[in-house]
């Protein structure tokens, strides 16, 4: 049937949900979605819209130059396989992951303030908002 088959990607991301509940409890699934779809989704989300504003009318980027930023800026998702190798190759405080996800959350954070309280040049905003995407 082309309906079973057109379904298929959500009955599969049901039962994904509902092995995951199973597996881990409530609990984790609820964090687990509220991290990668809330957190993560929403900080890239407004990252992604203020960045051509910001470079545009705050710091009077052309297009051009901010096609260059911006390029900086994502440049930490194609980095996710070097990142993930890093973490498993070498533990921080004795932990592959978690101390590499609490360093990334607070060197973010602390560049989502720079961009908000300091004034920087294009170049410096560039870094900051790479390390946003870290």
């Amino acid at each position: 049937h082309p309906v079973k088959l057109l379904l298929r990607p959500l009955t599969a991301g049901v039962d994904f949900v509902r092995r995951l509940n199973r597996t881990f409890g409530w609990r984790f699934t609820l964090m687990l979605f509220c991290a990668f779809f809330g957190i993560k989704g929403l900080l890239y989300t407004v990252g992604g819209v203020v960045q051509l504003p910001y470079y545009k009318e705050y710091l009077g980027v052309s297009g051009a130059d901010y096609q260059m930023y911006g390029s900086i800026a994502v440049t930490p998702f194609a980095m996710k396989g070097i990142i993930g190798t890093v973490s498993d190759a070498m533990p921080l405080f004795g932990y592959h992951k978690a101390s590499y996800i609490i360093a990334s959350a607070v060197v973010g954070t602390v560049a989502f303030l720079a961009l908000a309280v300091f004034e920087a040049s294009a170049a410096v905003s560039a870094c900051l908002f790479f390390l946003v995407s870290v």
